[in-house]
């Protein structure tokens, strides 16, 4: 159950980033750490709803833990087809 509520904030700051309601923090297309909460947020979401509903198979956990691991590697760079539009315009604007 906590990983419920531990995995909702970081999750609605990425959703933020990838809406682009909240730009500020690109810098340019440089900075990757919001889209990285929106991959952390939805691991720890996915294994608090795994561990929470009993008799889930085992794989539904390791897909949050997975989900979790890719956020935490994207806080430093993410696939640009993983990025929003508006970024990767940023990104190639701040290139030229």
């Amino acid at each position: 159950m906590q990983f419920l509520v531990l995995g909702t904030v970081p999750f609605i700051i990425g959703l933020l980033g990838y809406t682009s309601v909240w730009r500020r923090w690109a810098h340019e297309g440089m900075s990757y750490w919001v889209f990285g909460f929106f991959w952390i947020g939805i691991g720890l979401f996915w294994i608090g709803a795994s561990t929470s509903i009993r008799g889930t198979p085992t794989w539904l956990m390791i897909t949050g833990i997975v989900a979790l691991i890719v956020g935490a590697s994207s806080v430093w760079y993410l696939p640009p087809p993983l990025t929003p539009r508006w970024f990767r315009d940023a990104r190639r604007s701040w290139r030229h």
